[in-house]
């Protein structure tokens, strides 16, 4: 019996993973490997966080929460981005995911249909793309400039409108720069 394997999931491989194979065989010869091909720390977790965990491990408050997350951590979620963007964002509006591509997926199944064609910020997440191919999404790829520090412009934005029916312009290393809070598409945004 062969296993049919569906079109959606032939996508290209998500290369940073095999840095991160890399790394991982670098590291147990012992080797010292600086992590930063996805974005974490080589450090340890701070110690509030350790402590935090070991306390609710010996709670044992482990096992499924809520499917947006538990409460007091939405709360609090929606606490900092008041104090520190100034967003005033409901708590109801937070969801927490355990990564990234969860939260991806569950905005790109809201936000668009099978066919359409949507821009992506280059350089970026690449992740994205993967996901929404194997959504059936066309990702159109959109090269962003040094001048604009790599964030989209309302020319690159409006070349991109006129090409696509459906669109937006994601780059998570906006997040990590913070050069996301001068780009003039910001005010766009919001």
């Amino acid at each position: 019996m062969v296993l049919k394997v569906a079109r959606r999931g032939r996508i290209d491989p998500f290369i940073v993973m095999e840095v991160m194979r890399a790394a991982a065989e670098r590291a147990a010869t012992g080797a010292d490997v600086v992590h930063l091909e996805v974005g974490q720390p080589s450090t340890r977790a701070p110690r509030k966080v350790l402590e935090a965990a070991k306390a609710a491990l010996e709670r044992d408050l482990i096992g499924y929460t809520l499917a947006l997350g538990i409460p007091e951590l939405r709360a609090r979620i929606a606490r900092h981005y008041q104090e520190f963007y100034g967003a005033d964002v409901p708590a109801e509006r937070v969801v927490v995911t355990t990564g990234s591509s969860g939260g991806f997926l569950l905005a790109f199944l809201t936000a668009f249909e099978p066919g359409d064609r949507v821009a992506l910020a280059s350089p970026g997440y690449p992740c994205y793309r993967n996901i929404l191919t194997a959504l059936g999404i066309e990702p159109v790829i959109v090269p962003m400039e040094a001048d604009t520090k790599y964030q989209p412009s309302v020319a690159a934005l409006e070349q991109a409108e006129r090409e696509l029916r459906s669109w937006t312009a994601s780059s998570s290393r906006a997040r990590r720069t913070r050069s996301a809070r001068s780009c003039p598409m910001r005010r766009c945004a919001h």
